[in-house]
This record gives C-alpha cells, structure tokens and sequence, in this order.
C-alpha cells in the first residue's frame, strides 16, 4: 500500500519488553507508535520514556504511591497509559476514577456494562465498588510488587540480554 505511513501505521502501537527493541521499531517501523509494556515503573521512564508514547503497565504496579505519580506525569507529558489486565469490577471503576486511557481485560461484557453505568450514573456506581482491595490483595503489597518486577526482569533479561540503554540497531542474539 503506497499510503502505509500515513493511512496504516498511524494505527499500529508497537508493544516493546526490552529496550534493545527501540532501535529496530525506530529504525524499521518508524511510522508507527511505541508502547513500553510491562510492570516496572522505573524501567519505562529510564529506558523508554523519550521514545513511547504510551505506556502499558500492570493494573497494581499503577496502583502504587510511584504508579499514581507515573500516570500524573504521563498526563502532563501528553502520554497514554494501558492498564492491564483489570478482571475485578472494583479494580474497572478504580481505573476510570484514575483516568486511564485504555483498559485491558479478559472480561469486555463486565467492563463494557460498567462503562455504560458509570455514564448513567457515575456517583451511584463508583459508590458501589470499595476500594478495600488495595489492603485485601497481596498484589498491592510493595514486597510482592518487587518480587514481580524481579521476576519479570531476570526472565526479559534470560532472552533479550541486560537491560541497557541501545543507540544503534545491533544483531539480536538467536534464541533457540
């Protein structure tokens, strides 16, 4: 299609794990936009902060105290945050309450229906769902946070090497 850059990739969000996959997406698919998925707050703003123009993070890594001030900072710098993946209606609510632009989930006819009632009657509906998860759920817990984002990091790392800042497209390591 000769019109691909301003018709198609405009469209397309690339979704990126590993900083040494920028350069490739600047340098291949420079038309399209970026997104940093993953769960480390510190990793999106170290590594793909100037590049992405939004932000894929998991629901209670946004949750946190350093999360509330990452999506602050992502609306003044005019960026889009992705909250994933938002199963529980009260964690849907607390999600619209916040802002987020996008919300992923497994379960769209729960999150569509709430959609829909919280534009009937936001007061109403928001008053319905508590946000005592935030005490209840071990995944709000700083502790397991770490835990996750270590986990995560070690595993990303395993494939795609250290994680480090990348200037110049270099040849991915084959991993068989």
């Amino acid at each position: 299609q000769p019109e691909w850059e301003t018709a198609l990739a405009p469209r397309i969000l690339l979704g990126l794990w590993h900083p040494s996959f920028l350069p490739h997406a600047k340098t291949h698919l420079p038309y399209c936009r970026r997104s940093y998925i993953g769960q480390s707050i510190a990793t999106a703003r170290k590594y793909f902060w100037d590049d992405c123009d939004v932000f894929s993070i998991m629901f209670s890594t946004l949750a946190m105290a350093d999360g509330a001030k990452f999506r602050r900072d992502c609306k003044a710098a005019g960026k889009k945050v992705m909250a994933w993946t938002v199963n529980d209606p009260e964690h849907m609510v607390e999600a619209v309450r916040w802002g987020i632009d996008v919300i992923i989930t497994d379960k769209t006819t729960t999150c569509l229906a709430l959609r829909s009632a919280l534009q009937a009657d936001y007061d109403t509906i928001a008053a319905q769902h508590s946000r005592m998860f935030y005490w209840t759920r071990l995944e709000f817990y700083t502790p397991i946070q770490m835990l996750l984002r270590h986990r995560d990091h070690m595993y990303l790392e395993g494939y795609a090497g250290p994680f480090r800042k990348f200037d110049t497209v270099e040849p991915l390591p084959l991993v068989v």
